[in-house]
C-alpha cells in the first residue's frame, strides 16, 4: 500500500506538470501506463478516484466532454460509496469537473440541475452555500438560463477575487471581465448595456495584447468564452456604427488568427529550424514558455481553488514567471536579430485600418459587414 500511495503521488504530479504543458498525448500514456499497473498494485479507492479526476481534467482539455462527464461521475461515485458527504471539497471539484464538462457538451439543463441540487444540500448554511457557488460555471449557467444579471454578478465578484490573487492584469481576470460585459449586454436594458460597451471594448484589447497570446489556444472551453466576449463585442459595435466599426475588422482578424495560430507558429519553428543556430534559441524560447505555461497553471489553481494558495508561495511563483518572461525577451530579440521575420510569424499583428488602407488601389473600397440576429 505504501508503494501504491507513493506511485500514485508521482503519477499525478507527472500528469499535472504534463496537462500544465498541454502535452496531452504524453498524459493518455502515462494514465494507461497507470492503469496497467494498477492491476498489479492495491490501490486505494481515493487512488483510483483521482485517476478518474485526471482522465476527466485530460479529456475537458481535450474538448472530449461526452468522456469527461463520464469520468467525472466515476470519480465523484467512487468517493460517495466511501461515504464522503456530497459537500466535502473533494465531492466539489468532482462536482465542478461534471459541470464545467456538461456546459461544454452544451447539456445546460443537467448544469443547471446540479446546481440545483448542490443549492439545496446547502440550505441556509452560508459556508455550504460559499463553498459550493463555482462562479465560473454557475455564471456561464445562469447565462444561458436567461438569469444574466446574476450572472454578472457572479463574474464581477469572480474578476476581483482573481485580481487579488493573480494580480489585476492577469488573463482570467479579463476574462472575467469579458463574461461580465456579456451578461450585461444580454440583460438587455439601457443601463447594462451603457455599462457593457467600455467594459467590452477595455476587454478585447487586453485580451488581443501579446502577454495573453498563450491563453488565447483551444484548450476546454476557452475558445468558446472568447468567441462569445469577441461576438458580443463585434454586435456591440454594429449597434454603435461610425468609426467604432472599423475597430471589428481588427478583432475579426484576431479571432481567425486564433484559430490557425498554432499551425502559423509551428511553420515558423520549421522556417527556423534550417538554420541550427536559431533554431537552438528557438528551442530554448519553447521550454522556457512551457515552464511558463505550467507555472502558470500552478498559480491560477488547477482545481479552481486559487485562495489556497499562501501569498508568499504565490509571489514567488509570480516572480519565477517575470523572470523567465525576461529570459524570453532577450532571447526573442537574438531571434529577431537573425530572423527579422520571426515575431511576425508567431504572433501575427491584427490588421490596422492604415495597413488596409495601404493596400487598396484607387477604385477598391472595404466593406464592413456586422450582421446580428437584430
Amino acid at each position: 500500500p505504501l508503494l501504491a500511495t507513493d506511485i500514485g503521488l508521482a503519477v499525478s504530479r507527472l500528469l499535472e506538470a504534463q496537462r500544465a504543458a498541454r502535452r496531452y498525448e504524453d498524459a493518455e500514456r502515462t494514465l494507461n501506463s497507470y492503469v496497467r499497473l494498477s492491476r498489479q498494485l492495491e490501490l486505494s479507492p481515493e487512488q483510483m478516484a483521482d485517476m478518474y479526476l485526471h482522465a476527466s481534467q485530460i479529456r475537458f482539455d481535450r474538448r472530449m466532454f461526452t468522456d469527461a462527464v463520464e469520468l467525472a461521475q466515476k470519480s465523484d461515485g467512487v468517493l460517495a460509496q466511501l461515504g464522503i458527504d456530497a459537500m466535502h471539497p473533494a465531492r466539489l471539484e468532482r462536482s465542478r469537473a461534471m459541470i464545467i464538462a456538461l456546459i461544454g457538451q452544451g447539456s445546460t439543463h443537467e448544469a443547471s440541475k446540479a446546481f440545483d441540487r448542490l443549492d439545496e444540500l446547502a440550505g441556509d448554511d452560508e459556508a455550504l452555500r460559499r463553498r459550493a457557488n463555482l462562479p465560473l460555471e454557475r455564471g456561464l449557467v445562469y447565462l444561458d438560463t436567461e438569469r444574466e444579471v446574476e450572472a454578472s454578478a457572479l463574474f464581477a465578484d469572480l474578476a476581483a477575487e482573481t485580481a487579488h490573487v493573480l494580480g489585476p492584469e492577469h488573463f482570467f481576470v479579463v476574462q472575467s471581465r469579458g463574461l461580465q460585459a456579456v451578461a450585461l449586454w444580454r440583460a438587455d436594458s439601457k443601463a447594462s448595456r451603457d455599462e457593457a460597451i467600455p467594459l467590452l471594448h477595455g476587454v478585447m484589447q487586453q485580451m488581443m495584447a501579446p502577454a495573453n497570446v498563450d491563453y488565447v489556444e483551444k484548450v476546454g472551453l476557452r475558445i468558446d468564452i472568447r468567441n462569445r466576449i469577441a461576438e458580443t463585442y463585434l454586435e456591440s459595435i454594429s449597434e454603435i456604427g461610425g468609426d467604432e466599426a472599423l475597430a471589428a475588422l481588427q478583432v475579426a482578424d484576431w479571432i481567425q488568427t486564433g484559430v490557425v495560430r498554432e499551425a502559423v507558429e509551428d511553420a515558423a519553428t520549421r522556417s527556423a529550424a534550417a538554420n541550427p543556430a536559431i533554431a537552438r534559441l528557438v528551442r530554448q524560447d519553447q521550454e522556457l514558455r512551457n515552464e511558463i505555461r505550467a507555472l502558470r497553471k500552478y498559480l491560477d489553481g488547477s482545481g479552481g481553488l486559487i485562495d489556497s494558495l499562501l501569498p508568499e508561495l504565490a509571489n514567488k511563483t509570480r516572480d519565477r514567471i517575470d523572470a523567465l518572461n525576461q529570459q524570453r525577451g532577450g532571447l526573442h530579440a537574438r531571434i529577431k536579430a537573425r530572423l527579422p521575420d520571426y515575431e511576425q510569424m508567431v504572433r501575427p499583428r491584427p490588421a490596422s485600418m492604415s495597413d488596409i488602407a495601404g493596400g487598396l488601389a484607387g477604385d477598391e473600397a472595404v466593406a464592413l459587414l456586422l450582421p446580428t440576429e437584430r
